[in-house]
């Protein structure tokens, strides 16, 4: 904030949060705790563990990186062709909606992880909790996602004002896409137990050419509840491939 009232802008703002990250890992690696941890732990163990799981920085780094430009796109693409206020009520509505959504989904992700971990390495796979984690998720998300479809203009009218109806309708369209993300979440980690996550980045890459072609299509729309559509459809065919 210092940096921005002096006049260093968003440059500013982006060089203090890498300062922030930094200063973080700084304290964190002087920590004795973590040194203690670093002594036990020789070089050739170090080695060994690092070639263990190279799969995790080879194949998850740029998976991240993609899913996050893919998901990223919908948003320069609505503010750069269909306007600033268009892009306020996605931003709000997906805001909304996402926020109980991540809450409830990496609470069932702590538990599905520990037992699909222990299940993958005991039985060879981890198919019993999968399916009993996917019935929960299922039960809990309908109900809600039948609401959302049904009731989200009214829903969002009332909530934020009747300027706001909009934002309504976007999450009335989007409601199967949050669904299948809500139950994806957390079962979307069988790729890291199973060591696939090469099958994780090819994912997240046919994710983002579908997504690149949505936007292609979508920015030459003049009705931004058409694009929302465009938009849904693609993310529930993603979903659904990672739930197959």
């Amino acid at each position: 904030v210092g940096l921005g009232i002096i006049g260093f802008g968003a440059l500013g703002m982006l060089a203090s949060n890498i300062a922030s990250y930094l200063l973080t890992i700084l304290m964190i690696l002087k920590s004795r705790d973590i040194r203690d941890v670093f002594k036990l732990c020789g070089r050739k163990e170090a080695e060994n563990v690092a070639t263990k799981y190279i799969r995790y920085p080879k194949f998850d780094i740029p998976a991240t990186l993609i899913n996050i430009v893919a998901n990223q796109l919908p948003l320069l693409a609505i503010g750069k062709y269909l306007g600033l206020g268009v892009l306020g009520h996605y931003s709000l509505m997906n805001k909304t909606v996402m926020a109980p959504i991540g809450l409830i989904s990496n609470s069932m992700l702590d538990v599905f992880k520990q037992r699909a971990t222990n299940d993958y390495h005991k039985y060879g796979n981890c198919k019993d909790i999968y399916l009993k984690v996917l019935f929960k998720l299922l039960l809990l998300g309908i109900v809600p996602t039948c609401v959302l479809a049904i009731s989200a203009p009214e829903i969002f009218s009332f909530v934020f004002g009747k300027q706001w109806h909009d934002a309504g309708v976007m999450a009335q369209i989007l409601a199967p896409a949050y669904l299948l993300n809500f139950l994806v979440n957390p079962l979307s980690y069988t790729f890291h137990i199973a060591q696939k996550q090469n099958l994780n980045l090819f994912l997240n890459i046919l994710f983002l050419i579908m997504m690149a072609l949505v936007v292609g299509v979508g920015v030459r729309e003049t009705d931004p509840f058409r694009f929302m559509v465009y938009i849904s459809i693609a993310q529930c065919i993603n979903y659904i491939i990672y739930l197959y």
